[in-house]
């Protein structure tokens, strides 16, 4: 059988970074050093790129493997379908008119060793990996031999690894996800080969109920994709699922408090309100009553001072058993609903605009964007008055 090319390893981070944070879920890199502050740069970039290449041989390890087994698994079923053939009810020496039992029976003896030979489980082996105290985990499921999972057995095997995933989580955590399915095609004439697909993109799952939503949208965008390949011109069409990988990490949720003064870029912009909510972590609902009463409080020095607002609390809907600081994943989404509106939250680093939340099945007429700031361990929001002003970079 002749190989198939391996995937590159990776020598070093320089150039690569962005792959490398792609295998994690991390947009950058200071992102991950802040969720794992015993690693200074360099201990990151080192664990980057051992993780990253970890993966890689995992899977050439796996292709390599399945090369090998695929011509005795090929023996493997003519034996078994002879076998199969031979204990099936034969026919008997002398040809009689068989009664109604007799005919039921045979056909309930049929049916029990069809159903044994096509169903007998467990069709697959779970191996589970984990990297960095269970921030970074891998759960790989390979088929085995003779055995075949169709999309409902897939779809069963996710969402009882991401509702177990989600229900371990630390409540100050997100749970990212990111599903590799590996499977075969073939072509009469030709070696079968082994390819995978990733989907679009890693998601982050922010409740319960979404994952019955992830799961089916991904197994759909995967039926696509596979229907689209068997119309190629290779000739090369789908066969099976041979296994499949579910990374997960697991990152910090951003929150938001109390009163942090405007970093000096920003400020210099002119283009945000800062409430000095230095008593409480209520930004979030002093950037709401801003957006819609700020040209309404007198003095221009007042407009960031919290208790020129209270008057006009009545006026926003909280949800119920709300606490402060908000969850932004969590949280925003509610206070959307419940007031009607739509909340865009950006971040401001080197010199870049960066979108944090944005919800883009949600329309209103009331859009209301929030830059959010950090000072260590603190957040903060503040409410963006001039957005073309904010978007201005220096030349």
């Amino acid at each position: 059988m002749t190989n198939l090319p391996k995937l590159p390893k990776l020598r070093t981070t320089k150039g690569n970074i962005k792959t490398l944070l792609k295998a994690t879920h991390y947009k950058t890199l200071k992102e991950f050093m802040n969720d794992n502050p015993e690693l200074n740069e360099k201990e990151s970039l080192e664990f980057l790129l051992e993780n990253y290449n970890s993966i890689v041989d995992e899977i050439n390890k796996y292709s390599l493997e399945r090369q090998k087994k695929i011509k005795e698994q090929i023996k493997q079923k003519t034996k078994q379908n002879k076998s199969t053939l031979k204990a099936l009810p034969q026919p008997a020496e002398e040809p009689t008119q068989r009664t109604r039992q007799q005919r039921q029976e045979a056909y309930e003896k049929y049916k029990t060793l069809v159903n044994r030979v096509v169903n007998d489980k467990p069709t697959h082996k779970r191996k589970e990996l984990k990297a960095l105290k269970g921030i970074f985990q891998e759960i790989i499921y390979d088929v085995k031999q003779d055995k075949n999972i169709d999309n409902k057995d897939l779809k069963n095997i996710l969402l009882t690894e991401l509702s177990r995933a989600f229900n371990d989580k630390q409540p100050d955590r997100n749970l990212n996800v990111n599903i590799i399915i590996r499977y075969r095609k073939i072509k009469d004439g030709k070696e079968p080969i082994i390819l995978g697909y990733t989907g679009n993109y890693a998601e982050t799952i922010k409740s319960i109920k979404y994952i019955n939503d992830f799961v089916n949208n991904y197994i759909k965008l995967f039926e696509t994709y596979i229907d689209d390949n068997n119309k190629g011109e290779s000739g090369y069409v789908f066969d099976c699922i041979l296994g499949f990988n579910i990374q997960i990490s697991f990152t910090k949720i951003p929150k938001t408090g109390s009163y942090i003064p405007t970093p000096k870029v920003i400020a210099d912009k002119k283009c945000c309100v800062n409430i000095k909510n230095e008593n409480d972590d209520k930004c979030l609902l002093w950037c709401m009553l801003a957006f819609k009463h700020y040209d309404d409080i007198g003095k221009k020095e007042n407009r960031t001072n919290p208790k020129y607002y209270q008057k006009y609390l009545t006026e926003i809907v909280e949800p119920e058993n709300i606490t402060y600081p908000i969850n932004i994943d969590k949280d925003i989404p509610k206070f959307e609903k419940l007031n009607n509106i739509k909340i865009n939250v950006f971040t401001y680093e080197d010199n870049k605009v960066n979108v944090l939340y944005n919800t883009r099945d949600r329309t209103s007429n009331t859009i209301i964007d929030l830059l959010l700031i950090k000072e260590g361990d603190k957040q903060h929001f503040l409410l963006i008055r001039d957005f073309s002003r904010f978007m201005r970079t220096k030349e």
